[in-house]
């Protein structure tokens, strides 16, 4: 259950990598698991009119908005 971006209210998705306790759903494929470190990703191409480009992550949006 994903609760104001934590998975049962206490793991932080930065450390996807690693809380194996998190990923024994025999039924799930990797990319299905409570958490995973396989990525969203969205490709915008960059042109002369592409004025600014923002990359973070989510321990940067956590601070910014506390």
């Amino acid at each position: 259950m994903n609760e104001e971006g934590r998975i049962n209210g206490n793991l932080n998705l930065s450390r996807a990598i690693g809380d194996l306790f998190y990923k024994r759903n025999d039924r799930l494929p990797p990319k299905e698991q409570a958490i995973t470190a396989f990525p969203d990703v969205t490709v915008n191409p960059v042109t002369p009119k592409t004025d600014f480009i923002v990359a973070g992550c989510d321990g940067i949006w956590e601070s910014h908005n506390n």
